[in-house]
């Protein structure tokens, strides 16, 4: 990227969901919807970019995943890397731009253009770009996709709608299930090792400047 650009990827947020959203289910789609919001980060980066263009104080890094690093990848389940979920199947189903011959009519299309998504770790999250805090201490596989269900386009993807996909409470379910992903009692066997780690990402945001003072508290509880 040139000097004077900056580029994020918000890790798996949907396409846009109020603030304080709950997950919930859509009529079409197989899946219940991604609650995350992107509000806070992007708040954040306002601010950086404000300050680069009238004081030149320079912005926060970029974050984004990228080929060279192995963070952008073709969109195939072996490629990616996405966990095993029950009653998931992940098909790499995209939208995909064409070229488009508009000399003739009607117009054609030819060659289809490549196209990559984020790598994900064992949890389904994106390795590369900027993680909310709670994205950083899951309870759940969020993502920026979801499928129709049957009598909707079974299996086309379902507009502009996420997904959360909650893990096993315990791990004998998740066993069970033969799911791949940490149950909760696993990965925070104690009181507060969640909000700990949530507390944790939230301050390093702040560090980072990605991430307002002022909204440490749609993380953090405050402390009376």
């Amino acid at each position: 990227m040139p000097d004077n650009v900056r580029l994020f990827l918000l890790s798996n947020l949907e396409h846009f969901v109020l603030a304080n959203a709950n997950s919930q289910t859509v009529r079409a789609c197989t899946f219940p919807t991604n609650p995350l919001n992107a509000g806070p980060p992007l708040r954040a980066l306002l601010v950086a970019l404000d300050a680069w263009i009238t004081s030149g104080a320079l912005p926060p890094a970029s974050r984004y995943p990228s080929r060279s690093d192995g963070t952008l990848v073709p969109p195939t389940l072996e490629a990616v890397g996405f966990p095993n979920i029950p009653g998931v199947v992940y098909t790499g189903i995209v939208s995909r731009a064409a070229v488009v011959d508009d000399k003739v009519m009607p117009p054609t299309k030819s060659a289809a253009y490549p196209i990559f998504v984020p790598k994900t770790d064992a949890d389904g999250r994106d390795i590369a770009g900027l993680r909310l805090p709670t994205l950083e201490a899951p309870i759940a596989t969020y993502m920026g996709w979801n499928l129709r269900k049957s009598g909707f386009g079974e299996g086309e993807l379902c507009e502009i709608n996420g997904s959360m996909l909650p893990f096993a409470a315990t791990r004998e379910e998740r066993l069970k299930n033969n799911d791949s992903r940490l149950s909760l009692s696993e990965r925070y066997p104690h009181d507060g090792d969640r909000a700990a780690a949530i507390a944790k990402a939230t301050r390093q945001l702040v560090q980072d400047r990605l991430l307002l003072e002022e909204d440490v508290k749609l993380f953090v509880p405050a402390v009376n």
